[in-house]
C-alpha cells in the first residue's frame, strides 16, 4: 500500500505536501493490546509512513542541494533527523 502511495505521489508532484503533512507516527498513541493482529499490522503502518516521509525528505535533501539552496537542504536534514532521533528514543525502549 505505502509504495503505492509514493509512487503516486511522485506522480503528482505531491511530495512536498507530504512532507508538510507528516506529523510523525501512523496513529501513534493508539493501541489495542489485546488484538496481536492489530499491533502487528499497526507495527508494519508505521514503519511503512515512517520510511516514505524518510525517502522523501532524503529525496528533496539531495535536489536542495543539487541546485546549491543549502538553506533549504539544512532544513529538511534537521527534520530528518530529528525523526531518526525520535525513532531510535523509540526502539532502545
Amino acid at each position: 500500500m505505502c509504495a503505492f502511495a509514493l509512487q503516486e505521489a511522485r506522480s503528482r508532484g505531491l511530495l512536498l505536501q507530504a512532507i508538510d503533512l507528516y506529523r510523525g507516527p501512523f496513529l501513534a498513541g493508539f493501541s489495542l493490546s489485546d488484538c496481536p493482529e492489530y499491533e502487528n499490522w499497526i507495527l508494519l503502518e508505521r514503519q511503512c509512513w515512517e520510511r516514505f516521509y524518510l525517502e522523501t525528505l532524503t529525496l528533496f535533501i539531495n535536489e536542495c542541494a543539487a541546485q546549491g539552496d543549502m538553506t533549504a537542504a539544512i532544513a529538511l536534514a534537521q527534520r530528518y533527523l530529528a525523526t531518526t532521533s525520535w525513532l531510535r528514543r523509540c526502539t532502545a525502549v
